[in-house]
């Protein structure tokens, strides 16, 4: 049985069903039935907690931290657990009990997250020993990863840009759909729309990313020394990326200022091996990739906020007599009248429309987030004396969020 704070002004009550149980909560004035969530709720007014506990009294009861400091009333709880002090853990504790998971999955999920906290404690420990006594070595080894992860995130960038060129023919698909089913006599003449064509706005930026690849591709070579032949290529990789961002057409200003500041970085030879100066001159080209994705977001968004809307907008103009009922009630079950039933499918076309165009968006969103963390890794690296423990994070976090887009 868990008690917790409901919405402002009521206490919740959670059990398994037991009649005995429910009987002992028809005795407390002011209960309610919530059938949905299948629990009780009681106002919480003075010496309603302590009435609660009283009534259950002798019964395995977690109270919600919240509640507790109100009360002095002492409930039983699940065993202590031992490490870190019990405050430590009562977030962490509130989360399942108001799940309404049982008593042994919440022993579970704390024991746990104790042994999490102790890994983390001894990852963190050991880190901090490691960067004291950071070589040169470890400082090339996590600019190889960060070089590794620019690879990565450049081709989750190529990967939008794909789902973003798909749009033109889903968008065609749609709207063709809609004039068809919206049309009173529709015609043998199969509709024909032609969407909004966005290539040339894609095509130069699929190039520009290609070209960012590529850098990453010549920088992770030239991290190492046996690699030193080909800093030629590492600097032609360069030139390459900047002349690719130049031939997008209407270039945001914020993009093309950073230009003058990456050609200073290239006048000096690129040598291999040479992590800092390598991360100098990445950390400008990532900004001004980054500044290109970020510029670009508002367009894409209401580009696929118009496709998925108008489709949406299109099914739900649709009158109840084009649908057929016994096809209709095979989908939606719940026993209401066809006009109603129709409501309720346009609703779940809509919503199926619209989580499509949110998972696009948070994947372009995600990118934003990756290209922030990546833009840090380079600031890091090019230090006089990088923080082992600050990459390590910044590294960790851009993995999780490509795998996200994933």
């Amino acid at each position: 049985m868990s008690v917790s704070r409901d919405d402002p002004g009521r206490i919740k009550v959670v059990f398994h069903y037991d009649p005995q149980l429910v009987q002992k909560v028809k005795t407390i004035e002011g209960r309610k039935w919530h059938k949905s969530e299948k629990c009780w709720s009681f106002p919480d007014s003075d010496g309603k907690l302590e009435e609660i506990l009283e009534v259950f009294k002798g019964e395995d009861i977690h109270i919600d931290p919240i509640l507790q400091p109100s009360t002095p009333v002492i409930a039983r709880h699940p065993e202590p657990v031992e490490g870190p002090k019990q405050s430590h853990f009562e977030d962490l504790r509130r989360e399942p009990i108001t799940r309404k998971y049982s008593r042994e999955t919440v022993k579970a999920y704390l024991y746990y997250n104790r042994d999490l906290f102790f890994r983390r404690l001894f990852f963190i420990f050991l880190v901090i020993l490691i960067n004291g006594c950071a070589s040169q070595s470890s400082v090339r080894n996590l600019g190889v990863a960060v070089v590794l992860q620019g690879q990565a995130l450049t081709d989750a960038a190529l990967e939008s840009y794909s789902i973003l060129y798909q749009q033109k023919s889903i968008d065609k698909s749609q709207q063709d759909f809609i004039k068809i089913v919206t049309s009173p006599k529709p015609a043998f003449t199969l509709p024909d729309t032609q969407p909004k064509d966005f290539s040339l706005q894609l095509n130069p930026r699929v190039k520009a990313y290609q070209e960012l690849r590529k850098v990453y591709e010549a920088f992770h070579r030239i991290s190492d020394l046996s690699f030193a032949d080909q800093t030629k290529n590492a600097t032609e990789s360069l030139h390459k990326s900047i002349r690719s961002l130049k031939d997008i057409p209407d270039l945001p200003s914020p993009v093309s200022n950073i230009f003058p500041k990456l050609s200073a970085l290239m006048i000096e030879t690129i040598q291999a091996a040479e992590i800092r100066k390598h991360n100098a001159i990445l950390l400008e080209f990532c900004k001004a990739y980054r500044e290109l994705w970020e510029q670009d977001i508002p367009l894409w968004k209401d580009y696929l906020e118009r496709v998925y809307k108008d489709y949406a907008d299109g099914l739900i103009s649709l009158n109840p007599t084009s649908f057929d009922e016994k096809q209709l009630s095979e989908i939606v079950k719940e026993p209401f009248s066809k006009e109603i039933k129709v409501g309720l499918y346009k609703l779940q076309k809509r919503g199926i429309s619209e989580a499509k165009r949110q998972e696009i968006e948070a994947k372009l969103d995600s990118i934003t987030r990756a290209f922030g963390f990546l833009a840090a890794a380079h600031s890091e690296l090019a230090k006089e004396e990088p923080s082992l423990t600050d990459l390590m994070y910044i590294v960790d976090s851009i993995q999780s969020i490509l795998k996200e887009v994933k």
